[in-house]
């Protein structure tokens, strides 16, 4: 019974750190999004106020 309980508390413990695992990979991905947009939206904002000043 004392195996049983400890393999079950294992799983439950691997189980929660595979959660966390995707939550963090999805928060990580999600903030390169996100600053990879704003650094795109800026551009093309300077490119729309300024325009090409090329000499």
């Amino acid at each position: 019974m004392l195996l049983l309980t400890m393999i079950i508390g294992t799983a439950t413990a691997l189980a929660g750190l595979l959660v966390m695992f995707h939550l963090t990979a999805t928060e990580a991905l999600v903030g390169l999004s996100l600053i990879t947009w704003s650094a795109s939206f800026t551009y093309f904002q300077m490119q729309k106020a300024f325009g090409n000043r090329n000499p």
